[in-house]
């Protein structure tokens, strides 16, 4: 197995600071270390997030994610992301959160003109966004960063179970069961391959998902979910404290969503 340098790499540590993320970049390391899903082991529940410090957007954001979308929204012509990905290893690490998966360099969005790296993927369980109220057994969060490392954009993809996902099984088979533990997968996978085969989506402005809850993050959430096994998704949920990893619905009032179908 690589070391922990090799496998976290240097955007990882540069990222490090939400679950989204990783588990540093926030200046204040107590937003990190006591906030979870429940109040388990004294953790601080999504409710209470925006008291931790440096996390009061969590409280007091008016841009905050996840939000329910509606599958009859107004049709929109948005220019959506221009995807460019490519064949990767895979370095994962449990951070406690979720199962967070490092990426090679060299994937990427283009939106207007604007190019983002793709830093890395994870998981939510069951999905954070829902559509008409309807929560589906997973979601993936493609989390992409500006020229500042910091985060930026991110693309969720909802997962539906169906057929085995022979572009992500890899990561499934070899999710680390405890926090703080890693592995690798050299593979490489083909990330491509991990995305709806329709390109229709829901775009809005919104936040990190977990503390500091970011705001100004542009959030595209694919229309068209894809398939895992119902073993490839257990593998996560099954995980120790992975069960449960979604932020509850926070308001929309007085956003604008659009929706894309194609």
């Amino acid at each position: 197995m690589a070391s922990l340098e090799r496998i976290v790499g240097p955007l990882a540590v540069a990222l490090l600071g939400a679950a989204v993320v990783a588990a540093q970049q926030a200046p204040h390391a107590d937003a990190q270390k006591h906030w979870g899903y429940t109040d388990e082991g004294g953790a601080v529940p999504p409710p209470s997030w925006g008291t931790l410090p440096g996390a009061e957007l969590c409280g007091t954001g008016h841009e905050q994610s996840p939000i329910d979308l509606a599958s009859k929204a107004p049709v929109s012509k948005a220019a959506g992301p221009a995807f460019d990905y490519h064949r990767s290893a895979l370095a994962i690490v449990n951070n406690g959160h979720t199962e967070q998966i490092n990426v090679d360099p060299g994937s990427s969005i283009t939106i207007g003109g604007q190019t983002y790296k793709l830093a890395q993927f994870h998981f939510h369980a069951p999905s954070e966004h829902t559509i008409d109220g309807r929560h589906f057994p997973l979601e993936i969060h493609f989390v992409h960063v500006n020229d500042a490392n910091q985060p930026a954009v991110v693309v969720g993809v909802l997962v539906q179970a169906g057929a085995q996902n022979l572009a992500l099984d890899p990561a499934m088979t070899h999710l680390p069961g405890q926090e703080g533990a890693t592995a690798a997968f050299q593979g490489p996978v083909d990330l491509g391959r991990a995305l709806p085969s329709a390109s229709g989506f829901w775009h809005y402005a919104g936040s990190l998902t977990t503390p500091p809850c970011t705001e100004h993050i542009q959030w595209y959430v694919m229309e068209r979910p894809i398939e895992m096994s119902s073993a490839e998704i257990a593998a996560f949920t099954k995980v120790p404290h992975m069960a449960h990893t979604d932020r509850p619905v926070q308001s929309s009032t007085g956003r604008t969503i659009e929706h894309v179908v194609r």
